[in-house]
C-alpha cells in the first residue's frame, strides 16, 4: 500500500510509478484507519525541509501493519529533515522506517522556480529514476534514518518567514480576474476554499500545497505578494 500527499502532481506521479500490480494506492485525505500490506510506503513533497503537516497527522492516526515500510520524498532541492521525521513517526508506533530516499522534481513553490531547462531534464528522467527506486524497494533494500522529532526550529522559522514575511503566503486572496470556474474550490485537498456571498474565500486551514494558485487558469489567486507567472507556473504533466 502506498499513501501519498501531492499538491501539484509530482508525488502522485512518483507514487503511481512505484505501485506494484495489485497494490493499493491512497490519497492522504482518504479515510484510512489501518494500512496493512506486505509493504507500506509514503510519498510526499518536502515543504520547508520537512513533511507536510497534514500528512504527519494522517500517519499518526493510521495503524501500520507491514513487513517493510518506506518513504520517498520529492523536492526541488533535498529531503531536509523529512525522512528523519518519518523515521520518528514510525518509532512512535514501535516500528522501523526501513528505507527512505529523495527524488528531485521541479519545484512548484513560486519563490523557488525550477528553470525550464532543468524542469524538462527532471521530467525526461523521472521514469528511469523512479524505476531505480522501485528496484531497490523490490529488493527490500535497507536505508534507515535517525529518528528526529518533526518540525525542528529551522522548519518553524522557515514557515514563519514564508507565511508572514517573505511573500506573506498566509495572506491568500482572489483578484478581479477570477471567472468563478471553481477549480480552486474543487481541487483543494483540505476544503479550505469556498464560495461565500458570490466570492472565493480562503478559510485558514491551508496546507500551502500551491495546487490552487498553480491550477488557476486566470492566474487570479494571490499568496500575499506572490502570483504565478510564466516562469513560476508548474503543474506535473
Amino acid at each position: 500500500m502506498i499513501i501519498y500527499f501531492s499538491g501539484t502532481g509530482n508525488s502522485e506521479s512518483v507514487a503511481r510509478g512505484l505501485l506494484k500490480e495489485g497494490e493499493r494506492i491512497a490519497d492522504w485525505t482518504e479515510e484510512i484507519s489501518v494500512a496493512a500490506d506486505e509493504r507500506v510506503g509514503f510519498v510526499f513533497p518536502v515543504y520547508c525541509g520537512d513533511v507536510p503537516k497534514g500528512l504527519i497527522e494522517k500517519i499518526r492516526a493510521v495503524r501500520i501493519d507491514a513487513e517493510y515500510v518506506f518513504a520517498v520524498a520529492t523536492a526541488g532541492g533535498n529531503a531536509g529533515h523529512s525522512l528523519n521525521s518519518i523515521s520518528y513517526l514510525m518509532k512512535e508506533k514501535g516500528i522501523d522506517l526501513d528505507y527512505g530516499t529523495c527524488l528531485k522534481m521541479p519545484d512548484s513553490c513560486i519563490l523557488f522556480p525550477t528553470s525550464a531547462a532543468e524542469t524538462s531534464q527532471l521530467l525526461d528522467t523521472e521514469s528511469a529514476r523512479v524505476n531505480e527506486v522501485a528496484a531497490e524497494l523490490d529488493s527490500k533494500k535497507i536505508v534507515r534514518f535517525a529518528p528526529k522529532k518533526p518540525f525542528p526550529f529551522q522548519t518553524k522559522a522557515m514557515w514563519f518567514f514564508f507565511r508572514k514575511v517573505v511573500g506573506r503566503i498566509s495572506e491568500k486572496s482572489v483578484d478581479e480576474k477570477c471567472v468563478m470556474c471553481l477549480k480552486c474550490v474543487e481541487g483543494c485537498p483540505v476544503d479550505n476554499i469556498e464560495v461565500r456571498d458570490g466570492k472565493i474565500v480562503f478559510k485558514g486551514k491551508c496546507e500551502d500545497c500551491y495546487r490552487c494558485i498553480q491550477s488557476c487558469p486566470e492566474r487570479a489567486i494571490r499568496f500575499g505578494s506572490l502570483t504565478v507567472t510564466d516562469k513560476t507556473h508548474y503543474i506535473h504533466p
